[in-house]
């Protein structure tokens, strides 16, 4: 790409911005200021409050697209609802509202960019002791990503936050339906988006923090039903691994919770090994 070309891509193509929620307002504003004062490109923003506290209280200050639920969703279908809400745009950029991004991100994001045949990923750095960094199949921006210094590099899957699509890859995840309600959903995502010939590019040294912390939420039964129902489901769907090593982690995870006396907790990742091998997906449930 010339000089040129890439002045004229810097100069005119537009960004819409998704950020799905739980009527987190004070965290969500200062995501889109940080987001508003670092674009390279204009930024327009599309905010899918589906907590159960939903309302317009607190989205005055925001002169962006606000889509209101009354249930909750999760995040995935909550990316999925911004971007079929969201107007047109070249570029579409999924944050989760928890994310923190420096001045350096997203134009070295932007300057990776080639052209609209990739997804991009930033590198996503969460709190390293948090469980949900210890996972089965690990958050591949964050973890195998060898060489901080490479412009793009080519991975299998990518966590949705910091995840830059363009607009003909961004109408290929509109058309997902979320049954799966928590997790994993991005993954799956990014497995049709490779089905569909698109590559997944993740840009190391663009770099986004995630402040969610570690603590006993965590653990609590209903992500553990989810996310072990959810990754069986989708090994279901795409084959990833043996069914004999989804057997042995999921059963390692079970027998962890009951050593350490989560009783509840190893009940729901037995409840949720049962439904995914069953192919259940059920009703969504409310966090306690």
């Amino acid at each position: 790409m010339s000089d040129d070309d890439e002045q004229e891509r810097t100069t005119f193509s537009t960004l819409a911005v998704v950020i799905p929620t739980m009527h987190r307002v004070d965290h969500v504003l200062e995501l889109v200021r940080q987001v508003r004062t670092t674009s390279p490109i204009p930024a327009t923003f599309t905010i899918v409050d589906n907590g159960p506290e939903a309302s317009e209280a607190g989205w005055e200050a925001l002169d962006g697209h606000v889509v209101i639920r009354e249930r909750y969703l999760g995040s995935e279908q909550g990316f999925v609802l911004g971007l079929r809400s969201a107007p047109s745009a070249d570029w579409y950029l999924l944050l989760d509202h928890d994310a923190n991004i420096d001045e350096r991100c997203l134009p070295t994001l932007f300057a990776a960019v080639t052209d609209d045949s990739s997804v991009y990923s930033a590198n996503v750095r969460g709190d390293s002791s948090s469980p949900c960094m210890r996972q089965w199949v690990p958050r591949p921006a964050a973890l195998l990503v060898r060489d901080p210094t490479a412009p793009a590099v080519p991975i299998d899957l990518a966590p949705w936050s910091g995840l830059l699509l363009p607009q003909n890859a961004a109408e290929v995840v509109k058309l997902q339906d979320s049954g799966y309600f928590f997790g994993w959903d991005d993954y799956l995502a990014c497995f049709r988006l490779r089905c569909a010939g698109f590559q997944i590019e993740a840009v190391p040294a663009a770099v986004i923090g995630n402040e969610r912390a570690s603590g006993d939420d965590w653990l609590a039964p209903w992500r553990a039903y989810y996310l072990t129902r959810n990754r069986v489901l989708f090994l279901l769907e795409t084959r990833w691994v043996s069914w004999p090593a989804v057997l042995l982690v999921e059963g390692r995870n079970f027998r962890r919770a009951v050593a350490a006396c989560r009783l509840k907790r190893a009940a729901a990742i037995a409840r949720g090994m049962f439904d995914g091998l069953m192919n259940r997906r059920g009703p969504r449930m409310m966090p306690s």
